[in-house]
């Protein structure tokens, strides 16, 4: 890859742009390869042997994966004074866009691809730069490098240069209105600008981060680019078109979110990437060098293998010029050692190259490591390891190789070597905990084979390892009040709370911030976007460290007290964003007056049996529905509040209800819907059973009190209990056990009678363990054969209006399908 630079950053007046070489790396299929040969390695079948071919130049800067400079230093006027400040901008103040748009070559890029066909309102480049607002930048709805702003008269244009040469796209975050993105610099016209040979040049753009928020993308088209960080295209639920090819990808995962999406194929779109990372320098006497984990995820978030890239195997031209120069093989899978390191030239590294390929995709792409061997130089391995909240060891990724004169002292914690690993993990919020010596393997630390050590040390000519244990910082969370204009609630203060970075959102802390205000009814959360969020619980402390919006609406009823309904444990089931609709009823004859002579009384919860609608008058008109709800488990129906009586023309019965589904965005919308029988009934049981048995997948609590106060225990779903009376509560009713406690007598928590409660299931087929009964992300497979012990069953999409939901399986280390063509029950 070549990078294209040279805004002079002196001028406010774009200047001509140079363009000098950035990376080879990319420029994979530009030379015929001339006195390669295999030179004799050892004769291990599992060993490739080096090749006599040096191809990554010395005497050009090299565009490496990990290694950025600052926005504050990328091509333009060096005025960007970090997000936050650029944040505070107000959206329609003119003669700002270095602040917020800091990339003086993306800035050029978005002029001429989307605002100089204005010419009424902009004379040229400059004028615009002392104009546009962030608000001008919501007309943006489609970005798309054509050939005719790339090429005229046969000549790469302006636009062209500046396509190449952009590195961020900080400030795109303002163009809210975006649908479609296609940046794909064009061969032909590349091979015009520098030469045939050249063809195949990448651009330098690396920063996407501000597509994070922009959830109306439906295509992205970023090719022949720069790219490593693909998180900003995460959760597009719109996103139906995704090609990434040739760029510097090494983690799909954050594109699993977009699985279900219709029409969205995350199969292909992925192919040819590179990583190249920092070039190190090697003392010659060692005998052999075991390069640090690398870490290829594919969008189940699994490791993929990472194996010594073989040319004689590998026919595939794009990586042909890069083979290792010296010999290679696996220790594990993704772990690889080098042996006989041919010296390198004068001019040209040598290489340490390596190949990986997704098996369920076409993600594929090829390692990197230029050397060089100094007889003078000791060597100090630097890994990455995050010791999570749950104990769980985490490699986080590549490692440094630090490198100085033998004799000469190091400092792991204050190297320039290390400088860049460091930062990005303590960005990500992570703090230093230790270093650790020996093996460097933090599982050695009992065996006496590692120990904590001192960052600082002196380098020898013998390799020594090092390992930096990172954990995860503790954040504060600041919720704010708004109601339903977005104005803060009068008299009601900011609410904090604090978690380790990387764990989820506790059931406690959300009760916390769910604050009971006079007058007003929680509706749903928003980050500081406005974005609604479906389900804080699965969101990290992190997630929000920013801050977080509690939306409430003015309540005409005193809210019921409820606490029952909510779930008694830790619910943390997943975002609603995969899996079909199972088949929900369509049924919609709501209209008769079959109430089965009972009706609800006002200030009563009821719920759902069927798909059912809510209308804005009691006349139920098509053109006058407000939104549905549909026919969902016993488990998940819907719920809301009556709040008055009416009758239709007709003569049917009608409740006047306020929605109280808090993870909806329906929360809180009032109207009216049936009160057929047939359609809606009691959330609460009216009468005694001697039997029931515990349906909530997250249990239900034991108290001593009716009001529900002094909790004693849970009892998990499926357990049976004897009751010996049945009391009320204000509008609710409560199930007395034979030990004189209470439970709730809520349909949707508990069952009147037995029911048996699988334990062991069978697998027929072989299926996939996931991390949430969403099946948001594949964790691992599971054979045919193989028994499982059940935790508890749930379904999907428990939140969704539109779907039933699919059965799930909760068992050790996920979740599985509860469909019986897969998985039998035996016990």
């Amino acid at each position: 890859m070549k990078r294209p630079i040279g805004f002079d950053q002196k001028n406010r007046v774009l200047n001509k742009i140079v363009m000098i070489i950035l990376a080879a790396v990319a420029v994979l299929t530009l030379f015929t390869i001339v006195g390669t040969k295999v030179t004799k390695a050892a004769t291990d079948q599992t060993t490739i042997p080096r090749r006599e071919t040096f191809n990554i130049p010395k005497n050009q800067k090299l565009q490496y994966t990990y290694e950025h400079e600052p926005l504050s230093e990328v091509q333009g006027q060096g005025k960007w004074q970090g997000a936050d400040y650029a944040a505070n901008i107000p959206a329609d103040k003119p003669g700002q866009v270095d602040y917020w748009m800091p990339d003086q070559a993306f800035q050029a890029f978005i002029y001429y691809g989307n605002f100089a066909s204005e010419t009424e309102k902009y004379a040229d480049f400059n004028d615009w730069r002392t104009k546009v607002t962030k608000d001008d930048m919501k007309s943006i709805s489609t970005i798309k490098n054509t050939d005719a702003l790339q090429l005229n008269g046969g000549k790469a244009t302006f636009y062209y240069l500046t396509l190449m040469s952009m590195k961020s796209m900080e400030g795109l975050q303002y163009a809210t209105n975006l649908t479609s993105i296609s940046i794909v610099p064009d061969s032909r016209i590349t091979a015009m600008a520098y030469g045939d040979p050249l063809k195949d040049l990448h651009g330098n753009l690396w920063d996407i981060s501000a597509l994070k928020n922009l959830n109306k993308l439906k295509s992205v088209k970023l090719m022949m680019l720069s790219i490593n960080d693909v998180s900003a295209l995460a959760n597009k639920p719109d996103l139906t078109e995704l090609l990434l090819n040739f760029n510097q990808i090494a983690d799909l995962s954050p594109l699993e979110t977009n699985r279900g999406n219709p029409g969205l194929d995350l199969s292909h779109g992925f192919s040819y990437q590179h990583i190249l990372l920092k070039a190190v320098e090697l003392n010659p006497s060692i005998k052999e060098y075991t390069t640090p984990s690398f870490i290829i995820k594919n969008l189940a978030a699994d490791n993929l293998p990472v194996k010594p890239f073989d040319p004689s195997k590998d026919k595939n031209n794009y990586p042909s010029l890069y083979p290792s120069t010296a010999d290679s093989g696996n220790v594990d899978s993704n772990t690889l050692t080098w042996t006989n390191f041919l010296p390198d030239l004068e001019n040209n590294y040598g290489s340490l190259s390596s190949h990986w390929k997704d098996p369920n995709s076409d993600f594929e792409g090829w390692i990197m490591v230029p050397y060089t061997l100094n007889a003078t130089t000791g060597n100090v391995s630097v890994q990455y390891q995050l010791l999570k909240s749950d104990g769980e060891l985490l490699t986080l990724g590549p490692g440094d190789l630090m490198a100085g004169g033998i004799n000469s002292k190091f400092d792991i914690l204050n190297d320039s070597q290390t400088a860049n690993s460091l930062s990005r993990y303590e960005n990500k919020g992570y703090k230093e905990e230790m270093v650790i010596g020996g093996t460097g393997n933090y599982q050695d630390l009992k065996s006496g084979k590692a120990s904590v050590v001192v960052p600082n040390g002196t380098y020898t000519a013998d390799l020594q390892q090092r390992t930096v244990i990172f954990s995860p910082q503790t954040v504060t969370i600041t919720a704010n009040y708004v109601d339903g204009q977005g104005k803060a609630i009068p008299n009601t203060a900011d609410e904090k709370v604090a978690g380790k970075i990387d764990a989820e959102i506790s059931a406690s802390d959300i009760a916390k911030l769910k604050k009971d205000i006079s007058g007003y009814a929680f509706s749903h959360f928003e980050d500081l976007n406005g974005k609604h969020i479906d389900d804080i619980s699965k969101l990290t402390y992190g997630d929000l460290q920013k801050g977080v919006k509690l939306m409430y609406i003015k309540s005409d009823v005193k809210p019921i007290p409820t606490p029952d309904t909510k779930p008694d444990t830790d619910a943390k089931p997943g975002s609603e964003t995969t899996q079909p609709d199972s088949g929900s009823t369509t049924t919609d004859n709501q209209s008769d007056n079959a109430t089965d002579g009972k009706t609800s009384k006002k200030g009563e919860a009821v719920y759902a049996l069927k798909k059912i609608y809510l209308y804005k008058n009691k006349d139920f008109k098509k053109s006058e529905r407000i939104t549905s709800y549909a026919k969902k488990p016993r488990i998940n129906r819907p719920m809301f509040v009556v709040t008055a009586y009416a009758k239709s023309k007709a003569g049917a019965n009608r409740y006047k209800v306020r929605d109280v589904n808090h993870h909806s965005k329906t929360a809180g919308m009032t109207g009216y819907i049936t009160a057929n029988w047939k359609y809606v009934r009691p959330v609460y049981y009216h009468s005694l059973h001697r039997t029931i048995t515990v349906i909530n997948p997250n249990g239900v609590n034991e108290y001593r009190n009716k009001n529900l106060t002094g909790k004693v225990k849970n009892f998990k779903q499926g357990t049976q209990l004897k009751v010996k009376g049945f009391v009320t509560h204000n509008l609710t009713t409560r199930y007395q056990l034979t030990n004189g406690n209470y439970v709730t007598a809520n349909r949707k928590l508990v069952i009147s009678g037995k029911l048996n409660q699988p334990t062991r299931i069978k697998v027929k087929k072989t299926i996939y363990r996931y991390h949430n009964a969403n099946f948001g992300k594949r964790i691992s497979k599971v054979k045919k054969g193989t028994v499982l012990k059940v935790k508890k069953w749930t379904y999907s999409k428990p939140y969704s209006l539109t779907n039933f939901g699919t059965k799930r399986y909760q068992v050790v280390g996920g979740y599985v399908t509860g469909n019986p063509a897969y998985v039998t029950i035996i016990k």
